[in-house]
């Protein structure tokens, strides 16, 4: 709740490719956010979304997930869909 489109395309990539290294599963991953995919690389979600009461849950996800890309290498390839095609 209380939270943007770009958060939820961060926390996707980054819960997929969580699950991915977990499950030993080397395939590329798709994703139609350039602003998801930069801060997947920069392993930090770098929104102007305020913290709050309501997005508590999702910052809280945010910062599990930032912490994990940052202790954790993956062999996954993260690349823009080609949403005109």
């Amino acid at each position: 709740e209380d939270g943007t489109s770009n958060i939820a395309e961060f926390l996707a990539l980054a819960q997929t490719i969580e699950f991915c290294v977990e499950n030993n599963i080397d395939v590329p991953i798709y994703s139609d956010s350039e602003v998801a995919i930069r801060w997947i690389e920069q392993k930090k979600c770098w929104t102007y979304q305020p913290p709050s009461e309501k997005n508590a849950e999702l910052f809280r996800m945010i910062t599990y997930s930032e912490k994990w890309l940052a202790d954790n290498e993956y062999p996954n390839q993260i690349l823009k869909w080609k949403t005109k095609l």
